[in-house]
């Protein structure tokens, strides 16, 4: 694999920071010089008819729904010094097949995800059932993360110790 110098993964629940963070730390991460490159999950979901369905809705937070040989090769064939790879399933197992040098768990609670997504008109009215479905099953996915960094997707972040730890 012809690899970028390093690779970070920034995982965590859906609405807990990721793009957020991952633009921003970008952005920081340019201004030391540095080539960066951002790869967000949500540009390799497959075609919604081959997403599984769960009670007449699309069931995004399955790994079934990523294009994840699309997302290796492109992986594989980035040229940049650093590639950030951001999404919800970035601690799942198809996740491993990339080799990631740096894993960061973006957290968020249950109320700010509530606020989020119910303010976010990105998925159109979603029902409690399916909210509460979303949740668990993007816990699940992080909880037997390791990452090498945490940080608090409310909260301030200090760029400049995290790139030292990255570059």
């Amino acid at each position: 694999m012809n690899k970028p110098i390093r690779i970070v993964g920034i995982g965590g629940v859906s609405q807990s920071g990721k793009s957020s963070f991952a633009k921003s730390l970008a952005e920081n991460i340019q201004r030391s010089g540095k080539c960066v490159s951002v790869f967000d999950m949500d540009e390799f979901v497959l075609p919604e008819e081959q997403v599984p369905q769960i009670n007449g809705r699309t069931d995004w937070e399955l790994t079934e729904s990523i294009d994840w040989d699309r997302l290796i090769q492109d992986v594989d064939q980035c040229k940049s010094e650093i590639l950030i790879v951001e999404g919800i399933f970035v601690f799942s197992d198809e996740a491993r097949r990339i080799p990631y040098d740096y894993l960061i768990l973006v957290e968020t609670d249950r109320d700010t995800f509530q606020k989020r997504r119910g303010g976010s008109h990105r998925w159109g009215k979603e029902p409690s059932w399916y909210l509460d479905h979303v949740w668990k099953s993007n816990l699940a996915l992080i909880l037997n993360a390791t990452p090498d960094i945490r940080i608090d997707g409310t909260g301030d972040i200090n760029f400049e110790e995290i790139i030292d730890k990255l570059v």
